[in-house]
């Protein structure tokens, strides 16, 4: 997706079609944003995996609330069907009081993803940036 972007930036670059550029460009700098997010989703995934047994037994261990909350806070900004059913088993397991202050607060998630999560507009110094 990402290498698809790029190449739309640089056709219409060459058409002389800055503004179209401009959009384009800024679609790009979103996009690399979300590499980061990933990484987090499947390293917290695997902590997950790590902890399924404790979860079956004992529930949701308190170390492991930011790590629910950011999957929670992922999982629909993602396009990841495993993520999505991740979330929907876990739900029944840490109940809908949990998930909507997850879905909401982001100084519940970890950090990374709080920053690189949301669509933002570059400003027009870093669209510049971007394209030279």
């Amino acid at each position: 997706m990402i290498e698809k972007t790029k190449n739309d930036v640089a056709k219409h670059l060459q058409a002389s079609n800055d503004t179209n550029a401009k959009i384009w460009a800024e679609t790009l700098i979103n996009e690399e944003n979300l590499v980061p997010c990933y990484d987090v989703a499947a390293t917290m995934c695997d902590q997950v995996k790590g902890r399924l047994e404790h979860l079956e037994r004992y529930g949701a261990p308190p170390d492991m609330q930011e790590t629910f909350s950011t999957l929670f806070h992922l999982a629909p900004k993602l396009d990841v069907e495993e993520l999505k059913k991740a979330t929907q088993v876990l739900s029944h397991k840490l109940g809908a009081t949990f998930i909507a202050n997850a879905e909401r607060n982001k100084k519940l998630i970890n950090p990374v993803v709080a920053k690189n999560i949301d669509f933002i507009k570059p400003s027009d110094g870093q669209i510049v940036y971007r394209l030279r």
